[in-house]
């Protein structure tokens, strides 16, 4: 260890350690059970309907109480996280949602109770998501913020696949089987309990509330060098109201306008067609079976998009690789939409390839929005942005089946598509680039 005790930025500008991996490989375990209970009701729904003998629009109403939790969740989560610290919030939402899972597994409950797991499923799957966006950003360098992102949501996102292939083989064999699902997804209780003992506090969130010595032992622990952080500026005391109007003051306006309308697009977008497609593939005609298969082929793009958002994300400032992300996204999705072969091997490829860049596209927004505001406010923010866009995602839900019965398979997903195009748009015109400089320069 050198013992000269050195000025630096947190982070910035050094090599990781084993301790710094290992602080990434931590978060990738709960990110990975995260992802899985995100996941595994798009595949569930259809079971459901045959299990319980409900109608198809009783799954906007689960889907609807679900983005209601993860609204909660993103709200609650970012405003506690700044008040008590990203350990304890980031821990307590891994239990919510092993919980929630556990609960939605359970058989012999009515449909009320697995709608109130549900939502309490998403209100920790959320506040675990805005917590752990802020918290790789305030523990990586600089120079690699983007790609740690991407490793982290690279490996998480390896779940998604296999929420697939779980569900291909094992809801098919009784009614019931999907429950083995959920139980899986309580699985989320090892990381917690792991997390508990090994998970380091934010340095640069013990800065802002003064506890510099803490700050700097962390540092030291996991860098392997003393660091001076005694010249960095301790955050004045603000109330969470004056947090949430500095959103709107000059100094961040564009980059809030930007964000709430981009991330409001492709909320809806990515959310909704994880709910929603293997559902609208059998009401347009196709088996369950044949549904299954193509998303299935589909569910494995997200390690992919996690991969490319690794390579390319810390590129032309960050904001270029989201523009050509978004428009591409757009694209495919339309061709998607208006595809007219019925081979499943096609139609899962073009799915698969819109779902990759659409993950890479997610994933590095989130990386940007962690970017674009101070410490003692990025979870605010971050949580409040994406509660709202959380919210219009509930409120879309029960336009889904309108949307079908009157434009069909192809209208549904065209809307998609255009929410895209408009995601794109936001950041061209009002997004600047933030990849590759450290958090305090750009804020």
């Amino acid at each position: 260890m050198d013992n000269i005790k050195r000025k630096n930025n947190y982070f910035d500008g050094m090599q990781l350690t084993r301790d710094h991996k290992l602080v990434f490989i931590f978060v990738m375990s709960a990110f990975f059970f995260e992802q899985f209970d995100n996941t595994n009701f798009g595949f569930v729904a259809p079971a459901l309907i045959k299990s319980w003998g409900v109608t198809m629009d009783v799954i906007p109403q689960i889907t609807s109480w679900y983005f209601i939790g993860m609204m909660l969740g993103a709200l609650l989560g970012g405003l506690v996280s700044d008040k008590i610290g990203r350990k304890k919030t980031f821990l307590g939402s891994v239990l919510l949602f092993s919980l929630g899972s556990f609960l939605n597994a359970l058989p012999g409950t009515s449909l009320n109770f697995f709608i109130i797991a549900r939502a309490l499923t998403g209100f920790g799957v959320f506040a675990m998501m805005v917590v752990s966006i802020t918290y790789i950003s305030e523990m990586a360098p600089a120079e690699v913020r983007g790609k740690w992102q991407g490793l982290v949501a690279m490996c998480g996102l390896f779940s998604v696949p296999l929420v697939g292939l779980i569900s291909r083989f094992v809801i098919p064999l009784s009614p019931d089987a999907w429950r083995i699902l959920f139980y899986i997804g309580a699985l989320g209780i090892i990381p917690f309990i792991i997390g508990i003992f090994t998970m380091k506090e934010s340095p640069r969130w013990l800065v802002s509330k003064g506890r510099i010595a803490e700050a700097e032992k962390i540092v030291e622990e996991i860098s392997k060098q003393k660091i001076d952080l005694s010249d960095l500026t301790i955050a004045p005391k603000e109330s969470v109201w004056e947090n949430i109007i500095e959103l709107f003051k000059l100094q961040y306006i564009k980059r809030t306008v930007m964000l709430l309308i981009a991330l409001t697009c492709i909320t809806i977008a990515m959310m909704s067609m994880s709910n929603w497609t293997p559902t609208l593939l059998t009401a347009k005609g196709f088996s369950l079976t044949a549904a299954l298969s193509i998303t299935t082929i589909g569910i494995f793009a997200p390690p992919f998009g996690g991969l490319l958002n690794t390579l390319t994300s810390d590129k032309g400032g960050r904001k270029i690789p989201l523009i050509i992300y978004a428009f591409s996204t757009a694209v495919f999705i339309l061709l998607f939409a208006n595809l007219t072969t019925n081979s499943i091997l096609i139609i899962g490829i073009v799915y698969f390839a819109q779902g990759g860049l659409m993950t890479c596209l997610c994933n590095a927004l989130y990386s940007y929005q962690a970017e674009s505001y101070p410490t003692r406010m990025r979870n605010t923010a971050t949580g409040g942005i994406n509660a709202v866009a959380r919210f219009f995602t509930a409120v879309f839900q029960p336009l889904i089946p309108l949307v079908f019965t009157a434009y069909k398979f192809s209208g549904v997903f065209t809307l998609f598509a255009g929410l895209m195009f408009v995601t794109g748009l936001s950041i061209l015109l009002l997004g600047t680039k933030t990849g590759g400089r450290s958090l305090e320069d750009i804020t």
